[in-house]
């Protein structure tokens, strides 16, 4: 007669101990935890790249006078604006701040100096640049290298 050293049923599939369920599902929580950071930093990631800015001038008898617009920024942050040397001058131009509102939108308007009296020096464009702080996000537009130069006196 045959002895049987079992003292109970055979072990199955579904009687796995409950700490490995625990695991698996601790892992699945996990990797979706990082799935959705990913998405974020990729949707953070467009809306800085979506930053715009839009530049008019015209020529004053005080200077240039640009007037800016720009959306897609980070909201209520401050914007460096800082332009290409226009004709005659010996640096880049340094036309201040403005500050981005709550929709990440600003309007400027700045008043650069005349850099030239020569008119044959009225060709070409200058690149306005509006930047936030550490330079992550920037965009460019232009103006006409003509409302830089001095109006006859």
């Amino acid at each position: 007669m045959p002895v049987s050293s079992s003292s109970g049923p055979a072990p199955t599939a579904t009687t796995r101990s409950s700490g490995w369920r625990l695991a698996l599902m601790a892992a699945l929580v996990l990797g979706l935890l990082m799935l959705c950071a990913g998405a974020l930093v990729v949707v953070r990631a467009a809306q800085e790249e979506a930053a715009t800015v839009s530049a008019q001038a015209e020529r004053t008898p005080q200077g240039a006078k640009i007037a800016l617009r720009g959306e897609g920024w980070p909201a209520r942050i401050a914007l460096t604006i800082s332009g290409s040397a226009p004709p005659g001058g010996q640096a880049p131009l340094d036309l201040g701040t403005a500050q981005s509102n709550a929709d990440g939108e600003f309007r400027a308007s700045k008043l650069a100096r005349c850099t030239t009296s020569d008119s044959t020096t009225a060709g070409g464009r200058v690149t306005i640049t509006v930047s936030t702080g550490d330079g992550s996000v920037r965009a460019e537009s232009w103006v006409p290298a003509g409302v830089f130069v001095c109006p006859p006196r």
